[in-house]
């Protein structure tokens, strides 16, 4: 329900707008970023994940982004 939408915009930060696509940014621009996987990287880091579930691929979602997020600092200005 709404209320639970809500919680949860308030809890997850704000990573990237790429819907709808606009002059300056789009899809290209987030897979050239590191794609789904780098913003899943920062909802895990940021603890929003429970990366035990697992994947289509049969993997955890930790196992998965251990794999492929290509993101591999602690660094904040990144």
């Amino acid at each position: 329900d709404m209320e639970d939408i809500d919680r949860l915009s308030r809890q997850v930060p704000h990573l990237c707008k790429v819907a709808p696509s606009t002059q300056k940014y789009h899809m290209e621009d987030v897979h050239r970023a590191g794609g789904v996987m780098a913003i899943l990287g920062e909802l895990d880091r940021a603890g929003l994940l429970h990366n035990d579930a697992r994947t289509v691929l049969g993997l955890s979602m930790k196992e998965q982004l251990a794999k492929y997020d290509i993101i591999q600092t602690e660094d904040e200005e990144v």
